[in-house]
């Protein structure tokens, strides 16, 4: 069990890492601050719309 843990930690840590890359370039191309509480992590883009996306996981349970 242990090297399953150590995996599923190394995954997740690039998953980290590469969100953390993206954010960096978003930063530095589009000149968007990331601290001025308009970002939020637990939003996404949907319909048109910044929802929270939990919202997301609601609307497509429904429609399936």
């Amino acid at each position: 069990m242990k090297d399953l843990e150590d995996f599923q930690h190394f995954v997740l840590r690039h998953h980290e890492l590469g969100f953390q890359k993206a954010l960096n370039q978003v930063i530095l191309f589009y000149k968007i601050t990331i601290d001025k509480g308009k970002f939020d992590v637990d939003k996404g883009f949907y319909g048109g719309r910044l929802i929270p996306s939990m919202q997301f996981h609601d609307d497509d349970a429904r429609s399936a």
